[in-house]
This record gives structure tokens, C-alpha cells and sequence, in this order.
């Protein structure tokens, strides 16, 4: 789970750790920034958890200055929970089907435990009947993901 930080309308995937942004491949230098590290490899380029950062990126002059930068924390998500998020957070409900299938428009779309996981994470609720909907956490971070 990276650090998600929103900084001049581009979203960066903040290392936790000066050791893990060290451990990055090809880094030669590290630094703090809103946070959490970002690091720096022999050729200049900037990279955050995600990879490389675009060229035109550079950290502003003061790096500790960061009360503007605005903070998510978002866990990684499976590919069969990211499937979920993609109907049920746009407003399709899921049903309960034979054994421990959940389905969305008539297909299978995963099982109960994926739907119990989004649950614990507070993305989606069960009401009486059994259906599965996307709370406002889970509706918001469809649109942060892009799903």
C-alpha cells in the first residue's frame, strides 16, 4: 500500500520507507516529501512506487513544506475486488447466487469472501435482502481509481 499524495494535479505513489525508495531499482538518492520518500536515480529522473514520473516533475524548493499536499492512503486491491468496484461502485448491485457466487447483471462476478474483504474496507454494504451496493468510500474511490 503506497501513500497516494495529490501534488500540482499529479498523483504520486509515496514510498514508505527512505530504505524501500533506496530499494528502488536504478536509485542512487532519496528524499522526504509529504510523508512519505520519493527517489531519484544517477540519470535525475524522479520515481515514486509507481515507476518513473514524468520529466517535467521536479520536487518544489522546499521539499518539508508540505502542508498543501493532499493525502490518501489507499490499499491495493485485488483483481477480483477491482472487478466489483468497477460495477457495484457505479450503482449495479450485486445478488447472491448458488453456493458462494455473487452476481452483477446476471454473471458471476466473483464470491462472498471478496465481497466480505470490500466489506472490512468499508467500500460496500449488505442490506436485508442480501444485495451488495457501493457505499460513498466505495463510489469515491471507483472515480480515484478510474475503474
Amino acid at each position: 500500500m503506497s501513500i497516494r499524495v495529490v501534488d500540482r494535479g499529479i498523483t504520486l505513489r509515496l514510498f514508505h520507507t527512505e530504505q524501500e525508495a533506496r530499494k528502488a531499482i536504478g536509485a542512487h538518492a532519496a528524499i522526504s516529501f509529504c510523508g512519505g520518500w520519493l527517489a531519484k536515480n544517477g540519470a535525475g529522473r524522479w520515481m515514486d512506487d509507481g515507476g518513473f514520473l514524468p520529466e517535467s516533475w521536479v520536487p518544489p524548493h522546499q521539499i518539508q513544506a508540505s502542508d498543501n499536499c493532499q493525502k490518501k492512503v489507499i490499499p491495493k486491491l485485488s483483481e477480483a475486488q477491482r472487478r466489483v468496484l468497477k460495477w457495484v461502485g457505479k450503482g449495479w448491485h450485486g445478488q447472491p447466487g448458488s453456493g458462494s457466487a455473487v452476481m452483477v447483471n446476471g454473471a458471476r462476478i466473483c464470491n462472498v469472501d471478496t465481497m466480505s474483504t470490500l466489506r472490512r474496507l468499508g467500500y460496500v454494504s449488505q442490506d436485508g435482502s442480501g444485495c451488495w451496493h457501493a457505499t460513498d468510500a466505495g463510489k469515491t474511490i471507483t472515480k480515484e481509481l478510474g475503474l
